[in-house]
């Protein structure tokens, strides 16, 4: 088996690559140019990779409470305000199950009571829904003391 050894100078002057001719690796920008369907491969590939990379990027925003502000919100159905907090609810004789926003619209439909009032006969509390990907005010975001 001695026979079939190559040389370290043998093996450096042929290069890893076929074709690759004195010493070069073949890859490093020779004299041969690519091919255009290879440039293209590359080209593609390169691409998706960058656009997997920012997805990942965004990914990572999010899960730290760094992502797109309006991220997960629903409209108030009276007056379409995009916002974290919903009140569902009943709040006239159709029976209809609204979402309503809690700053401006829940008080206008409830009296402000949670069971309603005589000025509101039709309103029927639903339950409360929360956006789960809400992302975090800048103000909220700083830093906390260590506890003691």
């Amino acid at each position: 088996m001695e026979g079939h050894h190559v040389s370290r100078d043998a093996a450096e002057q042929a290069g890893p690559w076929p074709g690759s001719g004195e010493g070069g690796s073949g890859r490093e920008g020779g004299a041969e140019e690519m091919d255009p369907g290879r440039a293209a491969r590359r080209a593609a590939r390169v691409e998706r990779k960058a656009a997997a990379k920012a997805q990942k990027a965004g990914r990572r925003a999010r899960l730290e409470g760094r992502g797109e502000a309006t991220a997960g919100q629903k409209q108030c159905d009276l007056c379409s305000q995009s916002v974290d907090v919903l009140i569902r609810c009943q709040t006239d004789a159709s029976g209809e199950w609204r979402l309503v926003c809690t700053k401006r619209c829940w008080k206008r439909v409830s009296g402000g009571v949670v069971d309603g009032d005589a000025d509101h006969p039709h309103y029927r509390y639903g339950g409360l829904w929360r956006n789960r990907r809400a992302q975090e005010s800048p103000a909220a975001a700083a830093p906390r003391p260590p506890a003691r």
